[in-house]
């Protein structure tokens, strides 16, 4: 299994899990921060270590340019992840004492900004225009919770 691989399964997994763990919010942001924490670890892999970066297949793998999207985006989804922990609870408590109502009845913001690091990884990893196509058009739908998460009056 590569790098590209597990760069993707991993987000993916966790963005399951934290989906299932209804309502334990602390336990969420954990996964969150060790998500983004194993993604920037894997990331340094495939960048300095080359056996990580494709295998025989045609369907994913890094290139020069592909590494260095990929070290953006894992670095940048390292501080979001990380401002979003200490976000979400002030978030609950604004949105409780405001008159804002959530879209979404059970929590999908954390799941779904796991999902999109993986749909973005698979994007950047895709080697075969069909699968980037499906990544491209999967990071679109996951998108959409971390877009409109509040609906406010007015």
């Amino acid at each position: 299994m590569t790098g590209a691989l597990f760069l993707i399964l991993v987000p993916l997994t966790a963005a399951v899990l934290t989906y299932f763990i209804d309502g334990r919010t602390k336990t969420a942001r954990i996964i969150l921060i060790l998500t983004a924490v194993f993604h920037a670890i894997m990331t340094a892999g495939v960048i300095f270590l080359p056996a990580l970066r494709s295998d025989d297949s045609c369907w994913l793998g890094f290139d020069d340019l592909g590494m260095t999207v990929l070290a953006i985006t894992s670095l940048l989804f390292l501080a979001v992840s990380i401002h979003t922990a200490f976000w979400i609870p002030a978030d609950r408590h604004y949105a409780h004492s405001h008159s804002h109502i959530l879209l979404f009845g059970k929590p999908v913001f954390l799941p779904a900004m796991m999902a999109f690091l993986a749909t973005m990884s698979m994007v950047i990893a895709a080697k075969n225009f069909g699968l980037l196509w499906v990544a491209v058009e999967a990071t679109t739908l996951v998108s959409a919770p971390l877009i409109c998460y509040h609906l406010s009056p007015g």
